[in-house]
């Protein structure tokens, strides 16, 4: 999982670097809060921060320690310690894919959380810096609709699939893929441009597993992040999407 990364994207100690057809993915196993690095062609995409995790408890989130990060098979995993006042105990494991017909190159976030005490709470955030650009989202049917600019509440089921159009990269399209049963809240933030140096049109944010687990729990969820050609890019976001739903689980052992 190594590749020479463009100048765009500066790797250090803590990234695995991966090229996944036209695109470039750089992730931080030990700070998923932190979320992934993509680029196109080399470029860094301006303003995109996707899918940084954010663990909860109380309504406060919280960064656990590391345990240890390891590949397991075609995996990157990278396992937490549960510490108070979190009552599960994370593991995160990303797989990488690329899309032969339009080399595309996306990766898979699945999230792990293993209950320990009664009651224990699950939730968990995800949130994405998306560039400024125009933005659609799909339900399960894969009919990708734009959004009237004053949308900000989303509903859950609308948003298995969000594709996000930045102006300043006219050749990319960003997706971003969600499995319905995990999204328990869908939030878009409109950003005004000249409020920030960052260039970014939105946070786009989901809540995951609203749902209180008993003890000895082991609930999963997965998202999946892509760069995909802006040519056809409706087209190739429905058959992504469809492939994902249409996808069993993967295995973790």
């Amino acid at each position: 999982m190594s590749a020479t990364p463009p100048a765009a994207i500066t790797p250090d100690d803590s990234m695995r670097v991966a090229q996944l057809g036209r695109a470039t993915l750089a992730i931080r196993p030990s700070h998923p809060w932190k979320g992934v690095l993509l680029a196109w062609d080399g470029e860094h995409i301006t303003g995109l921060s996707p899918i940084a995790l954010a663990l909860s408890s109380a309504g406060t989130s919280h960064r656990p320690p590391l345990a240890e990060v390891y590949e397991r098979g075609s995996d990157l995993v990278a396992s937490f310690i549960s510490t108070a006042p979190l009552t599960v105990r994370p593991e995160i494991y990303w797989r990488m894919s690329t899309d032969p017909e339009t080399q595309a190159g996306g990766v898979e976030l699945m999230l792990s959380i293993e209950t320990w005490l009664l009651a224990s709470d699950p939730r968990c955030n995800l949130l994405s810096d998306l560039p400024i650009g125009e933005v659609l989202t799909s339900g399960p049917d894969g009919e990708f609709r734009g959004l009237n600019p004053a949308t900000t509440a989303l509903i859950p089921e609308r948003t298995a699939g969000l594709l996000c159009r930045p102006e300043l990269h006219a050749g990319v399209s960003y997706l971003q893929l969600a499995q319905p049963a995990d999204v328990a809240k869908a939030h878009l933030t409109r950003i005004d441009p000249s409020t920030t140096e960052l260039l970014i049109g939105a946070h786009f944010s989901l809540d995951l597993f609203a749902e209180s687990l008993e003890k000895g729990v082991i609930r999963r969820g997965r998202v999946q992040a892509w760069l995909i050609p802006r040519e056809n890019d409706t087209l190739t976001a429905a058959r992504l999407l469809k492939a994902f739903l249409d996808s069993p689980p993967p295995l973790t052992t």
